[in-house]
């Protein structure tokens, strides 16, 4: 059965109370009334969020006592339940962050070791969270999860708001929505973007990445990237088909063995590129790359004679720390992963704060680095003229 991982600021795993779902959805119910108004505002009667809540008045007095003993709330003898100074401000103190993946050791030792993208975005997030005084815990699970411990993750009572990173299920959504947790999507791989998310622009993405190419005079580019076959990812298929479209709309060929789909086993993976370069008259002179896929990539080239830089340029698509660590070094483009972590947690606080706020995609930031692997195509190539 799959499992659900919760490791708190230190990377050690830790156990969040559970409660009773009654009592759930009415400390939930009261939190996000707390976000949603002043210190001092007076608050629905214990009747009223009774009956919103369908529980018993019993527990709700219960949950009420909790947050008066916390501070948030106050009560008034013969005049009610009260914000008080400052809570507005408690219910965002903590957010949860849902990592949804095929993989079960995701975040192994080993693993973050390789400098892969998405353990380098929980560290942006995290040390975003910790610069604005917030507490963290990252909730590791399976895509395979069951219903019943996605709900029993969701309906934890301190559960209150999430960011969530990784594959994206709508089913996820639903559940979220249900036991009403404020949430954004961080970098979603669904086919359609959700309400509230920030994401890549691909299009941008890949123009930038051409543009600097065909500013250095290449006109033969290829495209290598990484596919599981078991997991869509939005934005590995985004770009591929605009780069398909980009390069037709400048009236360039494309040979089918200049963009091939490469897979995670490295013999495969090598193969792969080796037949990409097999016929010296109709192979790319530049090729945009993940940057995960570097090392195998330099090896491989060197391997047919080539050396990134001289004979073939380069260009990076993650702007992980690898690509400056590569000799020579790789350009690369650098998705913003802090700006992206500021953009999410800017987005949460928003909605928690405001029942009314409009659905809305944002943009990460992106860049693009320029290193020694931008070079012109070797003078003993015939580029063909664009149409």
């Amino acid at each position: 059965m799959a499992t659900v991982r919760t490791l708190n600021e230190d990377g050690g795993e830790n156990e969040s109370p559970v409660n009773t779902p009654e009592r759930s959805r009415v400390m939930k119910h009261l939190n996000k009334l707390v976000r949603q108004r002043h210190e001092g505002d007076r608050l629905p009667s214990v009747r009223q969020i009774s009956k919103d809540c369908r529980v018993s008045s019993v527990t709700v007095q219960a949950v009420v006592e909790d947050l008066c003993k916390q501070g948030i709330i106050e009560t008034r003898p013969r005049s009610g339940i009260f914000l008080a100074e400052g809570g507005s401000k408690a219910g965002l103190g903590q957010v949860d962050i849902l990592f949804i993946t095929s993989n079960a050791h995701a975040l192994d030792a080993d693993v973050v070791e390789r400098e892969t993208f998405h353990p380098q975005l929980l560290q942006e997030l995290v040390s975003r969270c910790g610069k604005d005084l917030r507490s963290t815990r990252v909730h590791v699970m399976l895509g395979s999860a069951a219903d019943s411990e996605l709900h029993d993750l969701i309906s934890r009572v301190d559960f209150q708001s999430c960011v969530v990173i990784g594959m994206q299920d709508q089913h996820v959504n639903q559940v979220l929505k249900q036991h009403e947790v404020s949430f954004v999507h961080l970098f979603p791989s669904a086919p359609v973007l959700p309400d509230y998310c920030v994401a890549v622009n691909n299009e941008k993405l890949v123009r930038m990445q051409l543009e600097h190419l065909w500013n250095l005079g290449h006109q033969k580019i290829g495209l290598f990237a990484r596919y599981d076959a078991a997991a869509f990812h939005r934005d590995k298929v985004e770009r591929r088909m605009c780069y398909y479209r980009l390069m037709a709309e400048a009236g360039l060929r494309v040979a089918p063995h200049w963009a091939p789909q490469l897979s995670y086993e490295p013999a495969e993976a090598v193969e792969t590129i080796q037949t990409a370069f097999a016929d010296p008259t109709d192979r790319p002179t530049a090729l945009i790359v993940d940057d995960s896929s570097l090392p195998l990539i330099y090896q491989t080239l060197q391997s047919l004679g080539l050396t990134p830089g001289r004979d073939i340029a380069l260009v990076g698509t993650d702007g992980l720390p690898i690509s400056a660590a590569m000799h020579p070094t790789a350009t690369s483009l650098h998705i913003g992963l802090g700006s992206a972590a500021a953009l999410a947690l800017d987005m949460l606080d928003s909605r928690a704060q405001n029942p009314d706020f409009p659905s809305e995609c944002r943009w990460a930031p992106i860049e693009l680095i320029a290193r020694d692997t931008s070079c012109p195509p070797p003078a003993s190539v015939d580029e063909p003229s664009a149409s």
